[in-house]
Order: C-alpha cells, then sequence, then structure tokens
C-alpha cells in the first residue's frame, strides 16, 4: 500500500487496455482512505498473473510497459467524499534481456557472506579461520584490548570496541564473560548484547565457512575441521560441518575416517559423514567394513543408515540388514526398513510395523527365508526417505470427507465430520484427524473405525504432528496464536503463544519447534518458551514447513505453492499450484506430492510437474505414509 498527500506522482510501467479489447490481467485501485483526512488516499493493485518483479517495483510480479503518471490536486481532494478508480493494464511476460545478470551459484553466496567477514574467499583463506579457533598469543592480546576499550570513556571507543567484538571470526570468550555481570550496568549491558549478536553472527559464518567447503571440495581440510568441531553448538551448522568433512576428506585421511566410523557408538552423525567419505573415496572398501561389522552394530539408526549405503550401491546383503532392523525397538528403523523391503519384494507376510516380540516373530522368519531362497532374482532400489508405503490421507474441508487410500489408489474407508482439515497417516495404519472448527481430535485405525476422540482442542487448528512418544502437537495460530501439546489421554500438557499466526510447528530432533509463521512470512526455529532461536524469510505466506531427513526444508504455502529451502535459507525450487496449498509431502521415488482443488498433483524435486490426478479433486490436506 502506498499513501499519497497533496501532490504525489508515481510512475509504473504498464499497457494500457482503454478499450477493454482484451480480458484484463489486473487493477491498479485508487481509493480514498480517511473520511477525516481528505489528502490520504491509497493504490492499491490486484492481478490474476505472477512474475518476475523489475528492480523497485512490487505491483504482484507484473511486467508493466506503459509510463503513467497519476496526480492528485489538493483542492479536488478536498472536495472529494470519496474517490475511487480503476484503471485496466494488461500483463507481459518477462523478457531476459542481455544484460540480465545470472542469479549467483551457492559457492559465489558462500564466498560473498565470507568477505562480509573479512575472511579471504580461497581455501587458504578459510584454512585460516579454521586454524584461528586453536587459542593463539594474538587471540589472546586482540580479545584483552578491545573488552578492556568496552570500560573506556570515550563512547565512540566503547561502540567500536563493541563492533570489533561482534565481528571478531574468534575471541577468548571467558575475558567477556567477566564482564556480563560487571558494576557498570551498560558495561553488561554490551558485554551480554556481544554474546546474543556473536551467536547469531557466528552462526550464519559458520554455516558460509563448510558451504564453501563442501562447494570447493578442497582436499585436505578435514583434520582441521574435526580440530575446530566442538565450537559448532548449531545442531544444522553441525551438519554442514559434517558435509564439509564428507567433500574435503583425501586418501590420506582414510584410516582418521575408519576411525570416527569405528566410534560410531559415541558419535553416530560423524560416523555417517566418516563412511559417506569412506565410501567416495573406496567403496569396495567401505562395503566391506559394514559387511564384516553387521552382526556388531548396536544402534538400530546407524545399522539402517549402512543398509541404506549397501542399498546405494547395489548391494544385495542389504536385504539381510532391512530384515534385521524388522524386529528394531525403535518404530521409525522397523518403518523405514518394512518400506524399503516393500519398495523392492511386493509381500507382507502378515508382518505389522505397530507390533513388536514374539507376535513379529514368524513374520520375520518368513521374510528371511524368502531373502534367502530369491536373493538372486531381487532387484535392489535404493529408498531414501523415510517408509512411505503409497498410502494417502486426505481431508475435504469444505464437504466434511476424509478418504483413505491404499498403495494401489483404491478407496479403503471414508468418514465424516465438521471441517476436517489437518491430518496425518501414521506408521502403524492408524491416522489422526483434526475438525477445524469444533475442536475435536480423531484417531482411526486401518478400517476407518474411530479408536480415539477427545473433544475441547483448540478451534481453528491447522498443523498436527504425532510424537513418537504418542504424543500430538497442534497449531492453532488463527486460534489464539497457540502451539500445545497433548498426551495420549488428550490432556494438555504444555502450550506456548507465538506472535506471527503459527499455522504449522513440528518438533525436531534438535529439541527446537520448526514453525511457519503465516503472518510474518518466514519460518522460525523456536525452544518450549517459545524463543526464536532461528529464521528463515520466505516469499509469500507459509502454511506448513517440515524438515527432510537431509537437513533441507519442504514448505507448502497458502497462496498457493511449494518450495524447497536449503538449511541456511536459501529458495532451491519452486513450483506454483493452481488453489490454496496447506500441506506437501516427499515420497519414497523422491517426488513431491501436493493437494489442491484440481486434485493430487506431483513434482520433481526441481519444480517441475509430473503428473495430475484428477480422481482426487477439492480435497484440502493431503497425508503420505
Amino acid at each position: 500500500m502506498t499513501e499519497i498527500s497533496e501532490r504525489h506522482q508515481i510512475a509504473v510501467q504498464l499497457t494500457a487496455n482503454q478499450n477493454h479489447a482484451e480480458k484484463p490481467e489486473g487493477h491498479l485501485m485508487i481509493e480514498h482512505m480517511d473520511r477525516s483526512n481528505l489528502d490520504r488516499f491509497r493504490i492499491r493493485f490486484s492481478s490474476g498473473r505472477r512474475g518476475r518483479v523489475p528492480a523497485g517495483m512490487n505491483f504482484s510480479g507484473l511486467t508493466l510497459l506503459l509510463v503513467l503518471s497519476l496526480v492528485f490536486h489538493h483542492q479536488a481532494a478536498a472536495q472529494a467524499k470519496r474517490l475511487t478508480g480503476s484503471i485496466v493494464i494488461k500483463a507481459a511476460d518477462h523478457q531476459p534481456t542481455e544484460d540480465s545478470e545470472p542469479a549467483p551459484s551457492k559457492l559465489e553466496r558462500h564466498k560473498s557472506t565470507l568477505k562480509t567477514f573479512g575472511i579471504e574467499p580461497t581455501d587458504a583463506g578459510v584454512r585460516r579461520y579454521l586454524e584461528s579457533y586453536k587459542p593463539s598469543a594474538d587471540t589472546k592480546a586482540m580479545t584483552k584490548k578491545w573488552v578492556k576499550a568496552l570500560q573506556d570513556p570515550s563512547y565512540a571507543i566503547r561502540e567500536k570496541a563493541t563492533q570489533q567484538l561482534v565481528l571478531m571470526p574468534v575471541i577468548q570468550i571467558e575475558f567477556l564473560k567477566q564482564l556480563t555481570n560487571d558494576e557498570d550496568l551498560e558495561v553488561a549491558y554490551r558485554a551480554r548484547e556481544i554474546f546474543s549478536a556473536r551467536e547469531k553472527q557466528v552462526k550464519r559464518l559458520q554455516a558460509a565457512v563448510f558451504g564453501y567447503l563442501s562447494e570447493s571440495r578442497p582436499e585436505g581440510l578435514m583434520p582441521v575441521i574435526l580440530s575446530m568441531l566442538d565450537q559448532v553448538t548449531d545442531s544444522q551448522v553441525l551438519r554442514s560441518a559434517h558435509r564439509a568433512i564428507e567433500a574435503t576428506a583425501g586418501k590420506a585421511d582414510q584410516e582418521v575416517l575408519r576411525r570416527l566410523v569405528d566410534d560410531h557408538a559415541n558419535n553416530e552423525e560423524l560416523a555417517k559423514a566418516g563412511l559417506r567419505a569412506l565410501r567416495r573415496l573406496d567403496q569396495k572398501q567401505a562395503t566391506q567394513w559394514i559387511l564384516s561389522r553387521r552382526n556388531d552394530l548396536k544402534l538400530n539408526k546407524f545399522k539402517l543408515f549402512c543398509a541404506e549405503v549397501l542399498a546405494f550401491n547395489k548391494h544385495k546383503e542389504c536385504l539381510d540388514f532391512y530384515v534385521d532392523l524388522l524386529g528394531a525397538e525403535d518404530l521409525r528403523c522397523r518403518s523405514r526398513a518394512f518400506g524399503a523391503l516393500r519398495g523392492m519384494i511386493d509381500k507382507r507376510f502378515e508382518y505389522s510395523v505397530s507390533q513388536t516380540g514374539a507376535s513379529q516373530t514368524t513374520a520375520i522368519q518368513k521374510w528371511r527365508e524368502y531373502i534367502t531362497d530369491n536373493k538372486t532374482e531381487i532387484e535392489i532400489a535404493y529408498r531414501r526417505s523415510s517408509a512411505k508405503l503409497g498410502r494417502l490421507l486426505v481431508a475435504s474441508y469444505s464437504s466434511g470427507k476424509i478418504d483413505s487410500y491404499d498403495e494401489t489408489g483404491k478407496l479403503k474407508w471414508t468418514a465424516k465430520g465438521s471441517n476436517p482439515f489437518t491430518c496425518q497417516g501414521l506408521p502403524n495404519g492408524n491416522v489422526i484427524v483434526m475438525f477445524y472448527s469444533v475442536g475435536k481430535l480423531m484417531e482411526y485405525d486401518e478400517t476407518g473405525k474411530v479408536v480415539k476422540e477427545f473433544t475441547n482442542m483448540p478451534k481453528s487448528a491447522s498443523g498436527i504432528q504425532r510424537l513418537e512418544n504418542g504424543h500430538t502437537i497442534l497449531s492453532a495460530g488463527q486460534g489464539g496464536n497457540k502451539i500445545v501439546e497433548i498426551d495420549k489421554k488428550g490432556k494438555q500438557v504444555w502450550s506456548v503463544v507465538v506472535t506471527g499466526t503459527p499455522t504449522s510447528s513440528r518438533l525436531q530432533e534438535n529439541g527446537l519447534f520448526l514453525t511457519a509463521l503465516f503472518g510474518q512470512s518466514k519460518l522460525v526455529e523456536i525452544d518450549r518458551k517459545g524463543k526464536v532461536v532461528n529464521e528463515i524469510p520466505v516469499k509469500g505466506k507459509p502454511y506448513t514447513a517440515h524438515r527432510l531427513e537431509y537437513g533441507n526444508i519442504l514448505v507448502a504455502f497458502a497462496s498457493g505453492g511449494v518450495a524447497e529451502y536449503s538449511q541456511d535459507g536459501e529458495e532451491l525450487w519452486r513450483a506454483k499450484t493452481d488453489s490454496n496449498t496447506y500441506w506437501a509431502d516427499i515420497l519414497n521415488d523422491d517426488t513431491i506430492v501436493v493437494a489442491d482443488k484440481t486434485g493430487i498433483l506431483k513434482f520433481t524435486r526441481e519444480g517441475k510437474l509430473i503428473s495430475r490426478d484428477d480422481r482426487y479433486k477439492n480435497y484440502t490436506y493431503i497425508s503420505a505414509y
């Protein structure tokens, strides 16, 4: 919205369509805003199309072609009680010119960030930064100098000291900590603010450093990364560090890599990075390591990772690893192992992911016998994502229908209710559905029978997540800006208020909630007190967001569309849908599935439309499981 007063001139590129010979593509609305102040107006643009926005323009992305001057005279405005006008305009597709610059690559963006922090964007410059984490006389001297300057009588010197302590790549923290409770309130305040600012700045710098290394892949820097890894406190940046370790390891590092993998019981994620690097350098050696330790791998999650490495290499021994995991205590491991097997073998043998113990012994033995007898004929396929067995749960807010489809696309059962909206299919075959307008949470079994019903839940809940402990997270951004946790008996055990309309909030492995703030067009990670730990601005109104297994974030936009963002907030791709999109999911074949009024759509990971199944029309929410 642009306010104008007395005489104001606005230049807009547009093509006038005064004769209305063609269908109008948008309207420029000139509307009097305030009867008590006749000089105030607003200009509002509404459009049916989207495209690229030329620099300095913000009219829903339309490229407009003719210059229009709007001149308002004070006397004319004073005589009007209300002025409303409409100018019909036609959109033209944006055509890149020879002067258009391509978007910078990931590597160039990381280099730009490094320059911002005064780090030379070269392999040598990054090495010096990483080595600076080792305590040195220079670091201590520089930190002491600027910490002392925080107490200087000169305001300008205190300001400069604050800036330097924020921007220095590495400081001796203990010198600064002493001042956080200083008797001088200003000094104590500055010290605390430096800690807060450094937390964000260091995180950004470390992400750029590891991103640079992952892209440039300079061999030989792995030992330097390992030497400072204990200085990385953010879980997402730590993932980036692990990718940098994988990218920079060389043949001379293989002995170190083997030690990392052997230590998988103490540091599972670092062991995974080591095994990935070892596989890249010597696939045969990595495979031999896995096969020799099949019966010694005590961590089921790491054993699952090893099975996926074997499957990626088309090694048939992955089948035995997957069968071993059918008896794992961890539900996610059982589910993923069973999903991987089902993706290669069209059998069930009466196995149920939701059950454990003696009841499954016979089914697991049947799986083992079948694989022993048929291993040579089984075609190995790699499955990276969580086990989704092809089932779809879809809800229609307007019609009140909930439909469950099996892996063949056959309708299994239907239920009815008042405005069903957010829903989730569970690994054991059950599903949970939240009824938006009445605040009711229902759980159905595989046949559609109601097994749980909780009333007095928050109304207008638009996000749902079942946790492994059986609790349920509900997000009610349009019902009081609340995020609540419900236990197995339907009792509210935790809640927090988050401003910005949190339409979706999902608990992650790092203990933070990835939250879509519809009202602020951004994603945030918050703790249980509601404190924002990290935020990512996005283009549009995010409705739901969830983190994929490899760290990126999949976002569905209420205005239509789905996009994937990297861990550091870069939009990797975007696909447009024809109506509101409230949830998007990733399937075992690495495709993206969403529902809108035209049906169920599938996209590639680059955002290209693969298919549109119009059998499933007018659904609002979808869950693949």
